[in-house]
């Protein structure tokens, strides 16, 4: 049974940034309802086997599309996590110019910003003060962690336990 046209343009919308009540709000052009109501309403059509079906297919055919792979994704945050600022700057201790910086450390950076501003006793001098902001490393080293799940946040047991050893163990 195919979904219908609102579940499909649910199905669009989450996936763009994976925000259920903004989709909701998209998909079903709602404005007036209360925020509660929307996530209840968002929350039931996500729990749809047909819509989780969907979005499953739609993210697998955008990943594939992008060539986005675990491979990928690993390497990226593993070259965020093991950043060495010290490869921003030159042997004696100048920065470099953004184009000396090889992809390796380019993908490390979130932003750059240059202004001049007045420094000195009497603000008469200008100064170029360049920023560099580079992505979070412990951020990346929690996300690589749990990709390569390094960190669990449960235990498992395994084993089997038979009725009556069950009873025994309520008893106690």
């Amino acid at each position: 049974m195919a979904l219908t046209p609102k579940q499909e343009q649910f199905c669009l919308e989450y996936l763009k940034d994976g925000n259920a009540s903004r989709a909701y709000r998209t998909a079903y052009n709602v404005t007036t309802t209360k925020d509660t109501t929307i996530n209840v309403q968002a929350l039931k059509i996500l729990k749809n086997p047909k819509v989780a079906t969907r979005i499953n297919e739609l993210g697998e055919k955008h990943a594939k599309k992008n060539d986005v792979t675990a491979e990928r994704i690993i390497k990226e945050l593993a070259g965020i996590a093991f950043f060495d600022v010290q490869n921003l700057y030159n042997d004696n201790g100048t920065l470099k110019q953004i184009t000396e910086l090889s992809s390796e450390v380019t993908r490390a950076i979130h932003s750059t910003k240059q202004r001049l501003e007045k420094q000195g006793p009497d603000r008469e001098d200008w100064a170029e003060i360049k920023e560099i902001r580079t992505h979070d490393k412990l951020k990346a080293l929690e996300l690589l962690g749990k990709t390569l799940a390094m960190f669990t946040d449960k235990n498992e047991i395994s084993g089997s336990l038979s009725l009556k050893d069950f009873v025994e163990l309520r008893k106690k």
